[in-house]
């Protein structure tokens, strides 16, 4: 293998190492940004001087992915950037097409800028050549930062170079920026929903409680329908920190340790909905349908118990008080059990039933509704159930009907 070259400090020129150190700086700075805007910031002043631009902005595409939001642009002979604008996806413009595309556009000279982009703005002054780089990261492009050279370039394979290391820092900044932004959406998000769900249970066993020992009138059955009600509130108290904890150990690195034995699959649907059914006043319709041949199911009890209460949860809660909600047992392919929890809510768009199995995923975060949950439930059930080598689905009903299916498959047990 031969000898690398030797290279003397003296032939690197001061015009070589000018952009070296300022993408160096620009690293180093990036390192402490983590907002989306101050990212943009640096990187378009600190990129435009690198790169001997006249001026320069990053765009990052809107949610909806039909637009690009100037987050940062600045022209060095100004003290302070411009308003911030949207650019429309659908524009000819270098920025669209680069972000469109994901190609970078390389323009050397205003006649073949003009004749390329004919909708540009010619009165424009000391705009002679332009580069727009893709911001790009695995794969998922996030918009665009675009320079904008008053003398014309060449745009030679260095300086090619240094823009799309340039582009490579934005986009790893940026995805960084994105990525907190999501995480501290999420962990207020479930504060906010985790104690909602924690508080409404205790105000129901607190007010029972306070009524039953309470200078009160009561009649026997009084005390045992709020005695239900304590027992049926703390359950579901239970059933949140369960979660909570299920969720903990999932996300950890220990592996789930399961006590696998034949389960009854009708004595596990009837444990599934006991809490619904103690909840007359507000529970929907209930129905079991247990085919007469159906095998005992090879699962850990207590996590089987812990997914079917949260899909017969989902299901009535969404499925109305009005409406009927049917678990149903089969089992036509052999060595395996199927359960169908069928309700008649809204059900959900396609999008959702994907997204529907993410952690905190809600499909009405803002809580409209008035459904409570903590969007850890179907989380919770999807590892649980590919834990004990089976499958769970949300399937729409056929044209016509409403509601929603949630389909689970276990193996059945063998001796």
């Amino acid at each position: 293998m031969p000898d690398a070259p030797k290279i003397d400090a003296a032939e690197v020129s001061p015009v070589d190492a000018a952009p070296l150190r300022a993408l160096l700086a620009l690293a180093e700075q990036l390192a402490n940004a983590l907002d989306l805007n101050e990212i943009a910031h640096v990187v378009a002043t600190t990129g435009v001087e690198a790169l001997g631009a006249s001026a320069g902005f990053v765009a990052v595409a809107t949610e909806d992915e039909t637009a690009l939001a100037m987050h940062s642009h600045v022209r060095v002979d100004l003290e302070q950037s411009p308003p911030l604008c949207s650019l429309d996806g659908e524009a000819d413009l270098p920025v669209i097409e680069a972000w469109r595309f994901g190609l970078p556009v390389f323009v050397g000279n205003a006649t073949e800028l003009y004749e390329r982009y004919p909708t540009l703005d010619r009165s424009r002054a000391g705009r002679e050549a332009i580069a727009s780089l893709p911001l790009e990261v695995d794969g998922r492009r996030l918009g665009a930062i675009n320079l904008t050279f008053a003398t014309a370039q060449v745009f030679d394979t260095d300086q090619q170079a240094a823009l799309r290391a340039l582009a490579g820092l934005c986009a790893q900044a940026l995805r960084r920026a994105q990525l907190t932004a999501d995480l501290n959406r999420m962990r207020h998000d479930f504060i906010v929903t985790a104690s909602h769900e924690l508080r409404t249970p205790l105000a129901s066993i607190y007010g029972a409680a306070v009524t039953m020992s309470g200078e009160f009138e009561l009649t026997d059955d009084s005390r045992r329908e709020l005695t239900r009600l304590i027992v049926a509130e703390a359950e579901r108290l239970q059933a949140v920190i369960d979660d909570l904890r299920v969720t903990s150990d999932l996300d950890g690195d220990a592996p789930l340790l399961l006590d696998t034995q034949p389960v009854e699959v009708e004595r596990a649907l009837l444990d599934s909905i006991d809490y619904w059914q103690r909840r007359p006043a507000s529970a929907p319709r209930l129905r079991i349908k247990v085919a007469s041949d159906i095998p005992a199911i090879a699962a850990d009890p207590r996590r089987l118990q812990q997914v079917l209460v949260n899909l017969v949860d989902n299901a009535c809660k969404y499925g109305g008080i009005n409406g009927t909600v049917t678990l149903t047992a089969t089992s036509d392919d052999p060595g395996r059990v199927r359960i169908d929890i069928v309700d008649e809510g809204p059900g959900l768009n396609e999008q959702d039933r994907e997204r529907a199995f993410e952690q905190f995923f809600r499909a009405d975060p803002l809580n409209r509704s008035g459904i409570g949950g903590t969007g850890l439930g179907l989380y919770v059930a999807r590892k649980l159930v590919h834990a004990m080598d089976g499958r769970i689905a949300l399937e729409p009903l056929p044209s016509g009907e409403h509601g929603l299916r949630a389909v689970i498959e276990l193996p059945a047990w063998r001796t």
